[in-house]
């Protein structure tokens, strides 16, 4: 415990000089804590979800003041004994926002849907074992999920059944796995999916099929980790080496951005935007928390108060940042006055 601690008060001395912002820890566990947090969403500015490892799932119903553990469902009967407990403690990474009462988390061979705005939870059957990492919905019929091997399935009806929408097989000896990290939608019918080695492909047909377009200037080969649609022109992603990509061109052209984490050249993670368009965040490894106030024109890094690495960022209507990490810790920003107002 000792040498961890004094690892960490070494990592902080050498650490870049961030700008000051006010960000709160609301939970933070031990160092020796084995559970990481990977996803976080809300539905409101008071209740929202974060999941991790081991089947964590946390609920929060005062704005992420405090939370509490839920637990994950029973496997369904017909479930063999010997994958019961494996799909109790399956790594949760990313939770999803389909409507008022329907919410979705993803995991490691798993996915949970709740119909009652996350007071229970049910396992969900999408036709996959791959790993998957990430999803989006239009609507509360409309959604997507994305995975490695090139994984990706919709529905079209709340959930109810999951069709695939890319190949999803597994890579061959000597290939290269291909993992499909993050997905957007610009409208109804233009999508996009990024991930490993800066792997992009298209949609114009709401998401039923995907292929690499022809003619775009994707300026990365880096793993990319996130993305957001903000109109049916605009997008952001995030990834490896301080990566931060974006298009103002439907696509066309992604342009690579200067930002505070270029300096040790850390990885990011995810990327949100406020309702108002003008902050954002994007979170990664080392504690790094990029934030704008001017729409992306600048970048500037902001002072985490933590080391940890950041897994992902969500953002509240009004305007509160939300950011989980390594070793359990949420951290939050200070429009809802926990820090320091």
């Amino acid at each position: 415990m000792k040498s961890i601690v004094r690892a960490t008060l070494l990592v902080a001395l050498f650490l870049p000089q961030f700008a000051h912002a006010d960000w709160a820890i609301t939970r933070a566990e031990d160092y020796e804590a084995t559970v990481d947090l990977l996803g976080i969403a809300f539905l409101d500015d008071d209740t929202g979800w974060a999941v991790g490892d081991k089947g964590t799932i946390l609920a929060t119903a005062d704005g992420g003041h405090t939370w509490t553990q839920q637990a994950m469902p029973e496997p369904p009967e017909d479930v063999d004994e010997r994958f019961r407990n494996r799909m109790k403690t399956a790594q949760l990474v990313r939770v999803l926002i389909a409507g008022e009462s329907s919410i979705w988390i993803l995991g490691s061979g798993v996915v949970l849907g709740s119909d009652d705005a996350g007071a229970t939870w049910r396992y969900a059957d999408v036709g996959t074992r791959n790993r998957l990492t990430n999803g989006v919905f239009l609507s509360p019929d409309v959604g997507f999920i994305v995975g490695d091997n090139r994984t990706a399935i919709g529905t079209w009806d709340g959930g109810i059944s999951w069709e695939p929408v890319s190949e999803g097989r597994r890579a061959r000896a000597g290939d290269n796995r291909t993992t499909y990290e993050a997905i957007g939608f610009m409208t109804e019918d233009i999508g996009w999916i990024v991930g490993s080695s800066g792997t992009y492909v298209r949609s114009e047909d709401g998401g039923k099929t995907w292929a690499e377009p022809d003619g775009v200037d994707f300026d990365a080969g880096e793993n990319i980790f996130g993305m957001t649609c903000l109109s049916e022109t605009e997008a952001w992603a995030v990834g490896a080496e301080a990566t931060l990509l974006h298009t103002t061109d439907a696509g066309e052209y992604w342009e690579r951005i200067e930002n505070g984490a270029e300096d040790f050249w850390y990885n990011l993670m995810d990327i949100t935007f406020a309702a108002d368009g003008k902050q954002a965040w994007a979170v990664g490894d080392g504690g790094v928390i990029l934030h704008t106030t001017d729409g992306g024109e600048t970048w500037p890094a902001e002072d985490s108060s933590v080391n940890h690495n950041l897994n992902a960022v969500a953002v509240t209507p009004s305007g509160a940042a939300h950011v989980v990490g390594a070793w359990g810790v949420i951290l939050q920003s200070a429009p809802t006055g926990i820090a320091g107002n």
